[in-house]
């Protein structure tokens, strides 16, 4: 996920970088906005916080003496109230934040270049010669899926495209490989 401090200080590089991932100035900028309105609303419930603070230190001092606080509770309950009101808010504001912030790819190094999808990748270097065989070969997800060890369909009902469903000896091979790099 971006740090929305680095958003905040480096705006336009982000979005130059991520307009090329195909996410839009305007997403970017209400994040911006978002997290602008979201500072100011917790410096705001922050003061009412410690005036509220200071406020109930005054009353308990004025009951001690046996006067009458009542119209400083009163106020003190509706600072209570747009605390709570703001605070819902902010919290209203986080949630559309993270939604947001999920959403955002990671930005692309600048030597990457920029291309739609996979098709436009290009090629940096080639080691040796392909090996040629003297039969049809077969991609590895079709030996994979003819050895009972991987489901693109389950994966794809799960999860949505691109994910597979490992089963059997594949989920334990690739549970090893965790530990191994784990250990």
């Amino acid at each position: 996920m971006l740090d929305i401090k680095m958003v905040r200080q480096n705006f336009d590089e982000v979005n130059t970088k991520l307009q090329t991932r195909g996410v839009s100035e305007e997403t970017l900028t209400e994040f911006i906005e978002l997290d602008k309105k979201r500072r100011s609303l917790l410096v705001q419930s922050e003061d009412m916080k410690k005036t509220r603070n200071q406020v109930s230190e005054q009353i308990a001092q004025v009951k001690r003496k046996k006067e009458d606080a009542s119209q400083q509770i009163k106020q003190m309950r509706e600072v209570g109230s747009k605390i709570k009101q703001i605070d819902q808010e902010i919290e209203d504001i986080d949630k559309r934040i993270d939604n947001i912030a999920t959403m955002l790819p990671n930005l692309p190094a600048d030597s990457v270049p920029v291309g739609a999808d996979e098709d436009d990748n290009v090629e940096v270097r080639k080691w040796n010669t392909p090996t040629t065989f003297t039969f049809e070969p077969k991609n590895h997800w079709e030996i994979a899926e003819n050895l009972g060890i991987l489901d693109f369909e389950r994966g794809a009902k799960v999860s949505g495209s691109r994910f597979v469903y490992y089963k059997g000896l594949g989920a334990r091979l690739e549970r090893a490989l965790y530990n191994f790099m784990l250990d």
